[in-house]
């Protein structure tokens, strides 16, 4: 069995368990907006995972998070570049 468990200051984001995850990854990356994270950057392949990687310009922490399937990761895409900074 494969874990791969995220946290900020406040407690678990995320626990990922046999290629899936416990909650939907778009709603977990609200909370980390919610908490103070903003995506500093992320690698999309084709047809593959993407990579997006998180940083809490207040406290310092960086986060990490891969996600796979095209529509997720549109929906995660949309709202990143909706709440980048301009």
């Amino acid at each position: 069995l494969n874990f791969v468990i995220l946290f900020n200051i406040k407690g678990i984001i995320c626990i990922k368990s046999g290629g899936e995850f416990s909650m939907n990854e778009f709603e977990k990356i609200k909370k980390m907006y919610d908490s103070g994270f903003r995506c500093i950057r992320y690698d999309d392949t084709k047809d593959g995972d993407m990579c997006i990687y998180f940083k809490n310009f207040d406290n310092e922490n960086s986060e990490a998070m891969k996600i796979s399937g095209f529509e997720q990761k549109m929906q995660i895409k949309n709202f990143i570049n909706q709440n980048s900074m301009k």
